[in-house]
């Protein structure tokens, strides 16, 4: 389904769309993860992330589908409603005590820098 958009999905496989849907977090994709597998997998390399930078600031870059399956995870959105759009930024804050981290989500899907290169463009 990669590189598809949800038209052709649809016009491929209308019944496996329509089953993906009704669980989008915990089902998997043809020949790939379901969200909640993806998220996993961020969500450990965070931990790592947060270990070896321990008290730095760090600019981790991702794809908005496991962007979007880290904020599930986490709690901060509904993986069936939420888009994480194409360069928009999300900005997620680490508070490491006791060894136990604390999540806030201070930014999301902000895109108003994105202005200047659609000006550009005109």
């Amino acid at each position: 389904w990669q590189g598809l958009t949800m038209a052709e999905c649809e016009a491929w496989d209308a019944a496996r769309l329509s089953w993906l849907r009704e669980s989008p977090f915990d089902r998997a994709r043809p020949g790939g993860e379901s969200l909640a597998q993806v998220a996993g997998r961020a969500m450990e390399a965070l931990d790592a992330v947060l270990e070896r930078h321990r008290g730095a600031t760090v600019l981790v870059v991702s794809h908005g589908g496991t962007i979007r399956g880290v904020l599930r995870s986490l709690g901060f959105v509904d993986a069936a409603a939420h888009v994480v759009g194409n360069a928009s930024i999300t900005q997620l804050t680490a508070t490491v005590a006791s060894a136990r981290i604390q999540w806030s989500l201070d930014v999301l899907g902000e895109s108003d820098h994105l202005a200047a290169v659609e000006a550009m463009g005109s």
